[in-house]
């Protein structure tokens, strides 16, 4: 049975950023997300991606986890650890299609009608 995701329609990025105790620089830096990036979020001039919004969710939910995993540079890359977990008799989620899939560097991000091309989700 598939686990009921509920990926929130909005995120309050700043409340998020203060509850961490960052400046806007700072949890730019981390996080690698553009300043202006944060600041039109926090301004509601736009609203990040569904995929940025269920990150913000679990940082907002977890922050320690979400940090230490952001600072652990001994993961599993993606197509390795898709591989593994397809491979893996206990596991029972088929991830066949990641593998196919572009990377995330490769993809033209388009928030709001205008695409930008980003190395980045955000």
């Amino acid at each position: 049975m598939a686990a009921n995701i509920v990926i929130p329609d909005n995120v309050d990025i700043k409340a998020i950023r203060k509850k961490l105790g960052m400046t806007q620089e700072s949890f730019s830096e981390y996080l690698d997300i553009p300043l202006s990036t944060i600041r039109k979020w926090e301004q509601h001039q736009r609203e990040p991606e569904r995929l940025a919004r269920a990150f913000f969710k679990v940082l907002s939910h977890s922050p320690q986890t979400v940090l230490d995993a952001l600072q652990d540079n001994t993961a599993i890359p993606a197509k390795e650890g898709a591989n593994q977990l397809i491979n893996n008799d206990s596991q029972s989620v088929n991830l066949q299609k990641i593998n196919s899939q572009p990377t995330v560097s490769s993809l033209q991000i388009e928030q709001n009608g205008i695409a930008e091309d980003n190395a980045n989700i955000w």
